[in-house]
């Protein structure tokens, strides 16, 4: 699940966003970053760093304000689940059957609350009729 890190003088922290609005985040000696883990996070952070990414502005699932944050590029698995899921006119408990699944687990998915491995992105991609590929992009 990916979340909020505060990186300020080499040191990081889970940060909250939504209930620190003033907070003096995105100066010399910090930088919000949107990440899976603490060390994607400091790759992230890393990169920034060498100038090889910028802050941007994201909206917030969950307060729904904007965040100026640097985060990965990587595709959003959960989203193209979904998206190709409701294409195929699948339901999540549908889907989930097929692949040997839960529906919380492709909630789970769906929602980038967890993310499939390699061998669940297969079997979830033959079900929606799709390319593994197509999730990953």
């Amino acid at each position: 699940m990916k979340q909020y890190y505060l990186i300020r003088d080499g040191k990081t922290n889970e940060f909250d966003p939504c209930n620190n609005p003033n907070a003096d985040i995105n100066n010399n000696d910090s930088v919000l970053v949107y990440a899976a883990s603490e060390a994607d996070a400091l790759s992230l952070a890393a990169a920034y760093d060498r100038d090889d990414l910028q802050p941007d502005n994201m909206a917030c699932t969950v307060c729904g304000q904007t965040h100026v944050c640097i985060r990965s590029n990587l595709p959003d698995v959960g989203a193209s689940i979904r998206l190709h899921r409701i294409a195929s006119g699948q339901t999540q408990t549908e889907l989930a059957e097929t692949i040997g699944a839960t529906q919380q687990q492709v909630s789970w998915w769906e929602s980038g609350r967890n993310e499939p491995g390699a061998y669940a992105i297969i079997k979830i991609a033959a079900a929606l009729g799709i390319d593994p590929g197509d999730l990953l992009k």
